[in-house]
C-alpha cells in the first residue's frame, strides 16, 4: 500500500494491520503508524493541524509521540488506483502489554501519575482541552499508561478547569473495567479512593508506601470496607 502526499509517495511494504472505520484508515508499518482520515468526515472528527503542532512538542512517555502531519493532497494508492483522502498524521507505534493495569506494581501507577501531571501542565499552558477520555484511549506499556487517539482535542478556555479530572478518568475508567465493576456504588468507591486519596496524596508529593502490592489489592480492600 502507498500513500501519496502531493508529489511524495510514502511506501508501506510491511503492513502489520489495517484497521478501518467510518472516520479513518489506520496503517501500520514497522514502528510507524499513519492514520488517514476519510474524505467525507467533518472537522470535529479530525485532529486540527494547530493542535497537532502543539501536541507533537509534548515531552512525555505517557503521550502518543506524533511525527508528521499530511495535508489535503493525501491519497491512498491501492491496485494502482488513487483514492482521495483529506488529511493524515503519523506517530510512533506503541507496544501494548497483554496485562491488566490493576495487576501492575503500585509504582506503575505512580509513574503514570507523574507523567500525567506533566501532560496536564503542558495542555493547560497551551489551552488545549482533552477530548474523548476513556479506557479505550490508553495503552498499557512497559512503564506507564500511554494516551492515544487525540483526534477530539480542542482549544478551550475550560482546559485548566477540566483537564485534571479528564486525564485521571483514564485511570479510574480502566481500573473499574479491569476489575469488572459495573455497579455504580462499587465504581464510585474505587473512583473515590483514587481521586480523594491516592491522587491527592500524589499531587501533594505525599505518596506513602502502601501495604497493597497492586491496585487490585487496593480495590479489593476498598470494596470489602464498603460492603461491610
Amino acid at each position: 500500500m502507498q500513500i501519496r502526499n502531493g508529489n511524495d509517495i510514502i511506501e508501506f511494504t510491511d503492513i502489520k494491520g489495517n484497521l478501518n472505520s467510518d472516520i479513518s484508515h489506520l496503517y501500520i508499518d514497522g514502528n510507524k503508524v499513519i492514520k488517514v482520515y476519510n474524505e467525507d468526515i467533518n472537522d470535529f472528527n479530525r485532529l486540527d493541524k494547530d493542535i497537532f503542532d502543539k501536541l507533537s512538542k509534548l515531552d512525555s512517555k505517557a503521550f502518543l509521540k506524533l511525527r508528521d502531519y499530511y495535508g489535503v493532497n493525501v491519497k491512498r494508492i491501492i491496485d494502482d488506483k488513487e483514492i482521495p483522502m483529506t488529511t493524515a498524521y503519523s506517530y510512533d507505534y506503541v507496544n501494548r502489554k497483554d496485562k491488566f493495569m490493576i495487576d501492575m506494581p503500585m509504582d506503575y501507577t505512580i509513574n503514570t501519575l507523574y507523567e500525567f501531571d506533566k501532560i496536564v501542565k503542558y495542555l493547560n499552558d497551551e489551552k488545549i482541552l482533552i477530548g474523548d477520555s476513556h479506557a479505550g484511549n490508553v495503552v498499557i506499556s512497559d512503564n506507564n499508561l500511554v494516551i492515544i487517539d487525540p483526534d477530539y482535542y480542542e482549544f478551550s478556555n475550560f482546559a485548566k478547569r477540566r483537564n485534571r479530572e479528564l486525564i485521571n478518568f483514564y485511570i479510574t475508567d480502566l481500573w473499574c473495567l479491569e476489575a469488572g465493576l459495573s455497579n455504580y456504588f462499587d465504581r464510585k468507591a474505587v473512583t473515590d479512593i483514587l481521586y480523594k486519596g491516592y491522587m491527592q496524596d500524589y499531587l501533594k508529593e505525599n505518596i506513602k508506601r502502601l501495604d497493597e502490592k497492586t491496585p487490585r489489592d487496593l480495590i479489593e480492600k476498598t470494596l470489602r470496607k464498603r460492603n461491610k
